[in-house]
């Protein structure tokens, strides 16, 4: 009976250690390259239905206030990037172009950073993962395959203590959740230049 305990007992730390250990791999603190690691960590372990969807996510960021971090992340297998071939973009701004991206298992996850410009490397991630289609006149689209209805993960990161957050998956506008997080210093937060989200 004792040696039973011993093994349940040994079980049930194993588990709760394995299910909680990616939680401490979150970033406490820092800016938006940290909020978008930490939802991408909680996506990968969390969002199992979605992820399994697609195989390309497209990550938005706002600020909504002075204390919040508001990442979206939507799977975008069907939705490519529409662009001219006589146009150069390579070394440029464009908002509605990535300028970063990571890959996760297999997945990748691209955003704009207006710190950043276009690059042959995220040009050629792109073109690997089928995320560019090149118009050959003016309106000349895609067989796009779009979901009105497809949910994306949105997260609300407190931005003094980037832990404390909450997620929702919604393929409607979420009001900002409240968060009940430690009392905020008083410093002022740098100001965002990142692109305000769609209200979805």
């Amino acid at each position: 009976m004792t040696k039973l305990l011993i093994i349940i007992t040994c079980t049930c730390i194993y588990l709760s250690y394995g299910c909680s250990s990616w939680k401490r791999t979150l970033a406490s603190s820092g800016g938006a390259d940290q909020a978008i690691e930490n939802a991408i960590t909680d996506f990968m372990h969390t969002s199992k239905k979605l992820l399994k969807d697609d195989e390309v996510f497209n990550i938005e960021i706002d600020t909504l206030d002075n204390d919040i971090i508001n990442v979206r992340i939507l799977g975008m297998n069907y939705l490519p990037q529409l662009l001219d071939p006589e146009k150069d973009i390579i070394g440029k701004h464009d908002w509605s172009f990535p300028t970063k991206y990571t890959i996760k298992n297999g997945k990748l996850f691209y955003w704009y950073d207006p710190n950043y410009v276009i690059t042959q490397e995220i040009m050629d991630i792109m073109l690997a993962y089928d995320q560019i289609y090149y118009m050959r006149w003016e309106y000349d689209f895609p067989d796009m395959l779009s979901n009105d209805f497809q949910d994306a993960a949105k997260y609300f990161f407190y931005r003094y203590d980037l832990t404390c957050y909450k997620k929702i998956e919604s393929h409607i506008m979420s009001p900002t959740p409240e968060l009940k997080c430690k009392q905020k210093p008083k410093e002022k937060p740098q100001k965002s230049n990142f692109p305000k989200l769609l209200p979805y």
